[in-house]
């Protein structure tokens, strides 16, 4: 999410400039408003919209559910915003918005004109206008050539894919899904070959280390340093995979009883059925929210930015279940299924 929203010096006038926790929620609409009309999942979420769920907004602004639910009653009821809800999600609309958030358009007709004439600014602004739109065509032609360079070089799964590049992609999602780095794998073979990655662990893979040898390398690394401080910055590709560390790695994984992987974790309660991934995210980041009163605050917010920012909830509920197996027991209301 780019760009800046304004807020006006008046704010501290406001009715609700002394609720924490309703000013916090309001604050945090406007950020998440569409600046413009877009279009999401078959429909137009409009200028000063946006589409979530009350745990979605629970968890991204650190109030309880409860308090979401009262702060957006309050909001409602002064008009400040008006919410729409479907068995999917729901629609959270700032009811002022354009007041509050001029479009560009807006801003240079209110810069001012002089007897119809261009005045300095907009002399300004239309010259920078045309050197943008100079650079737009440079760059719609540089994104149609690396668009066509893409069917041409683009990393699919099939047979025709070189061996090294399907070894890298094996070790480099797996790393990515064990230990919830949102780490970039690039999508092109060229690009590919040309990674600190690739080269890192397509080097192991000369020395004959297979694909397993790099899993057991990364199981258990992760698992000895991701409550340690000091030492879960090394997990990283560079430190795994550089040759002297790899073979020193591997020799003590092969002697060493690996605990169970997050990756083989079975939940033990029955999954909401799922009209697609954004719904299953949703529904572990509300699991997750259920356990920030069962564990260490310290520990949950520690998890909060992985589960939340690194889209991998799931994969956070795995890991403190598999920690706190009481965490499974606990029931969660599901209303967003079809």
């Amino acid at each position: 999410m780019n760009g800046f929203i304004k807020l006006h010096r008046q704010l501290p006038e406001w009715e609700w400039y002394t609720d924490i926790k309703v000013k916090s929620l309001f604050l945090h609409c406007l950020l998440m408003a569409n600046f413009k009309d877009k279009k999401w999942q078959g429909i137009t979420i409009k200028r000063g919209q946006f589409a979530t769920s009350i745990g979605k907004l629970a968890i991204e602004t650190g109030i309880s559910e409860k308090s979401v639910r009262t702060a957006l009653e309050k909001l409602e009821k002064t008009g400040e915003t008006a919410r729409s809800s479907t068995s999917k999600f729901t629609i959270i609309t700032v009811c002022k918005y354009d007041s509050y958030q001029e479009s560009e358009q807006e801003e240079k007709d209110t810069e001012g004109q002089t007897n119809g004439k261009p005045t300095a600014n907009e002399r300004q602004t239309n010259g920078k206008r045309r050197a943008n739109e100079g650079q737009q065509l440079k760059n719609d032609k540089k994104d149609k050539k690396e668009k066509n360079d893409k069917k041409k070089d683009i990393v699919d799964s099939d047979e025709s894919t070189p061996p090294d590049i399907k070894f890298f992609l094996e070790v480099a999602r797996y790393f990515k899904k064990v230990t919830g780095k949102n780490i970039k794998i690039p999508n092109t073979n060229s690009k590919i070959m040309r990674s600190d990655k690739y080269k890192r662990i397509t080097a192991r893979m000369v020395e004959d280390a297979t694909v397993e040898d790099c899993k057991k390398v990364i199981d258990l690394k992760y698992h000895q340093w991701k409550d340690d401080n000091k030492m879960k910055q090394y997990i990283a590709i560079p430190t795994l995979f550089a040759k002297s560390n790899f073979e020193k790695y591997l020799d003590e994984a092969e002697n060493t009883d690996t605990p169970q992987q997050v990756t083989d974790y079975v939940f033990p309660y029955e999954l909401p059925k799922f009209t697609d991934e954004s719904k299953r995210f949703d529904y572990f980041l509300l699991r997750f929210n259920e356990y920030k009163n069962k564990i260490d605050r310290q520990e949950w917010n520690e998890y909060r930015k992985k589960a939340l920012y690194g889209k991998e909830a799931e994969n956070v509920c795995k890991e403190l279940e598999t920690k706190y197996p009481n965490l499974s027991k606990i029931q969660v209301q599901w209303q967003h299924t079809t």
